[in-house]
């Protein structure tokens, strides 16, 4: 049945040949994920599921079959996932590190996390073995998923988009000839990436002038072709529930909070400044977000809740559960060593959180996944509030506990296997065979892409215009007075209360009238800037418009908009060794 689906391949081992062209794909995509992470604070791992096709039917030549590619497809986005947890957060605490250590004057940075000795061709540092460890209990993730894969995939009967959209195209590249119109394609996203890095992102700050009128406002006008492709290739639903989101933040909710002096804005009213003073209040609002929608999936699923219980009186699947906990269990034992001290109030709230929150965050993020086909870390800012309300203070319990601040995310993992896992039905390949290559490919990616990290910073450093880390300030500034526990709790309880009268807005507005909105990716929306709320705004709308042209065009523009992707991604290696050359 998989090969019936344009298969002219006759290699004997579909799977090797699928694997090796994955893992040559996630070498090059590992390079460029770590690079767009570290350079515009958001983690583009999740799109490589995606891309991947198109760079393993290259890499394969025209004879490549859909098997082939699916595997490909899988093996590159374990190995570029690892970014998330490896060369993202080191290059993330690195400049933690850099400004602790310069700016604020500390002299306390744990060498654990990071320190400034050479590095460079030693993947193994004292410090890396942390982000390796982690990653690997990460893995946890990947044992949730699996156990609970038919709830996902079958009872709640989840779309996993970014899955049935890479399955399509690969079924696409198995079938076509010619691979001229998605090279050309490719080449003109290449072309345009790289103009921009070269050039610098067109940005226009209309917040000062909008503050005038509107105090604690932000609107800002930018371009980012990845962030447009996305949006073409989303659902339409998840789209636009993005982009209003994003919007109505940025001129509702963010001046509320600033009317109410929940948060202060200062005299500096650029977005920045604004977007930094408030993160704590957004944290707070996307905190009773999550919780009154935790409630409503509890409510809804509380059918779906007895049949997780009769799936762990198997025996099979208990073990998993057991060998799951052990995971989170050990990420709450990492902190014991690093801890000034360890009291009854300390253990009481980290079983709290191993036993219940770490897996609600955890569904909800696969969920998450299962509707809009990303997530990244917008759910993430409620375990922050959670571990910061209960009086964890110091790196520690942050860098092993925490999704937002921390190193390890399962969740995200849970939701990259659910990818799998939905790949896995359409496309008729062994689920266990697949989820294997993933967590190998996975497990080489957090080498690897470790020597990525520790590279760029050794050639780039903290301060170089090739690779600006200055987005990440408002982010590592908030972290310290997090781990030194100076924020402000006053500003919290309002954010809550505004975060739960928005969500249940949101779901009230899908329950009493057409407007039917996501309330996942409403969340999401809370936490990207309005730029991009205006370009999911303008992609929904492209994407739209072309359905009324049939399901041929629909899928032609989506195929087009990830070869475009590509384009865009493969310009960053490009780029770096083009910087690198030029001194």
């Amino acid at each position: 049945m998989i090969e019936k689906s344009g298969h002219n391949s006759t290699t004997k081992d579909p799977f090797r040949r699928g694997m090796i062209a994955g893992l040559l794909t996630g070498l090059l995509m590992g390079l460029a994920d770590t690079y767009g992470y570290a350079t515009t604070g958001y983690t583009t791992a999740e799109l490589s599921i995606l891309v991947s096709p198109v760079i393993v039917r290259l890499i394969l030549g025209k004879e490549a079959s859909l098997t082939e590619l699916v595997v490909g497809s899988v093996a590159a986005y374990g190995m570029s996932f690892a970014t998330i947890i490896t060369s993202g957060m080191l290059i993330t605490n690195a400049y933690t590190w850099f400004v602790y250590t310069y700016i604020f004057h500390g002299t306390d940075f744990p060498k654990w996390l990071y320190n400034s000795e050479s590095c460079f061709l030693k993947i193994f540092c004292p410090y890396t073995t942390t982000y390796v460890y982690v990653g690997l209990l990460s893995l946890s993730g990947v044992v949730l998923a699996y156990i609970y894969r038919h709830v996902f995939v079958d009872k709640m009967n989840l779309p996993y988009p970014l899955s049935i959209i890479s399955f399509m195209t690969s079924g696409f590249l198995s079938r076509i000839k010619t691979f001229r119109e998605v090279f050309i394609i490719m080449m003109i996203g290449l072309v345009s990436q790289y103009l921009i890095f070269y050039t610098g992102t067109p940005s226009i700050d209309l917040s000062p002038s909008l503050n005038i009128f509107i105090k604690g406002s932000v609107f800002n006008i930018s371009i980012s072709f990845i962030m447009l492709s996305l949006a073409i290739i989303l659902p339409v639903r998840a789209s636009v529930s993005i982009s209003l989101s994003s919007i109505l933040t940025s001129l509702l909710i963010l001046p509320l909070g600033a009317y109410l002096s929940f948060y202060s804005i200062g005299r500096d009213t650029s977005i920045d400044n604004i977007i930094f003073r408030s993160s704590w209040y957004l944290a707070s609002v996307i905190f009773g977000s999550v919780m009154i929608l935790g409630i409503t999936y509890l409510y809804k699923m509380k059918d779906i809740i007895i049949i997780l219980f009769k799936i762990l009186r198997q025996s099979g699947e208990r073990l998993l559960t057991i060998v799951m906990y052990i995971g989170f269990l050990s990420l709450f034992l990492a902190t014991i060593p690093y801890v000034e001290s360890i009291d009854i109030r300390y253990i009481i709230f980290s079983i709290i959180w191993v036993l219940i929150l770490l897996p609600m965050l955890i569904i909800l993020t696969t969920i998450a996944i299962g509707e809009a086909g990303i997530a990244a870390q917008s759910l993430y800012p409620f375990n922050t509030v959670y571990l910061y309300l209960t009086g964890f203070r110091g790196f520690a319990p942050y860098v092993f506990m925490d999704h937002y601040l921390g190193i390890p995310m399962p969740g995200s993992l849970s939701g990259a296997s659910t990818n799998v896992i939905k790949l896995s039905r359409m496309s008729g390949i062994n689920l266990v065979r697949l989820l294997m290559i993933f967590t190998i490919s996975f497990i080489l990616g957090l080498l690897i892409t470790m020597f990525y990290g520790i590279s760029l910073i050794k050639i780039f450093g903290f301060e170089s215009s090739s690779f600006s880390l200055l987005r990440w300030l408002p982010y590592v500034n908030w972290s310290i007075m997090i781990y030194k526990g100076q924020l402000d709790l006053s500003t919290i309880g309002g954010g809550v209360v505004i975060g739960a009268l928005y969500m249940i807005f949101i779901l009230a507005l899908g329950a009493l009238t057409p407007i039917k909105i996501s309330p996942i990716p409403f969340i999401i929306g809370i936490s990207l800037t309005p730029d991009y709320g205006i370009l999911f705004a303008i992609g929904s709308f492209i994407r739209w418009y072309i359905s009324n042209f049939g399901v041929e065009a629909q899928e032609r523009l989506v195929i087009y908009s990830i070869a475009f992707l590509v384009g865009c991604g493969l310009s960053i290696p490009t780029y770096i060794l083009t910087s690198i050359l030029s001194g």
